[in-house]
């Protein structure tokens, strides 16, 4: 393998954040968003000279490089993302809830009988967890219940092992944790 390609990408990222102090305890509000104006890929090197190759008839079509030109919402290059977070702590508990969004996307092996492209539909996913903090044997200890994925939301359907676009999402579904941490 050699990396010779010259990849562009631009765009912008936002955060907000935002902290209270309330009687019923403290709260930390956080969004995140990452907006890709341009993902672009230009050949190089050897991939360069086996496109000219196949342009000029040199090489038959299917057996040389593709995944150049605008790579933007093409194959889990997705052109947004959000995260949200609201936290909440009083004494020596807290409580966390979180969402993560991937916009949607076009899987270009996969063109449908009507000449389109499969669209991979967008992706939220939401958490939770509790914890509760105490000195154990001197050190400063964490026990922590959570929910990942807690509306057990499925990665959209894509023609790619395991019928979801791994480099995108993951299809572990609802799951539950139990971390225990300890800081001496």
């Amino acid at each position: 393998y050699q990396n010779l390609d010259t990849r562009t990408v631009e765009g912008h990222d936002i955060g907000i954040y935002y902290s209270l102090d309330t009687k019923l305890g403290d709260w930390d509000f956080t969004a995140r968003g990452t907006f890709y104006d341009k993902y672009e890929q230009e050949a190089g090197g050897a991939a360069a000279l086996l496109i000219e190759a196949g342009n000029s008839g040199l090489l038959p079509p299917g057996y040389f490089p593709e995944g150049f030109d605008d790579l933007i919402r093409q194959d889990g290059n997705q052109s947004t993302k959000y995260n949200f977070r609201l936290g909440w702590r009083k004494d020596a508990w807290g409580a966390n809830v979180s969402a993560f969004y991937i916009s949607s996307f076009i899987q270009t092996s996969l063109t449908l009988t009507d000449g389109t492209r499969w669209v991979i539909p967008s992706m939220t996913t939401y958490n939770a967890n509790i914890d509760y903090r105490f000195d154990l044997w001197k050190s400063d200890t964490r026990l922590r219940f959570g929910i990942n994925n807690f509306t057990n939301e499925r990665a959209p359907l894509a023609d790619r092992y395991f019928s979801y676009f791994g480099d995108a999402h993951t299809d572990y579904g609802r799951y539950f944790y139990l971390d225990l941490r300890m800081g001496f």
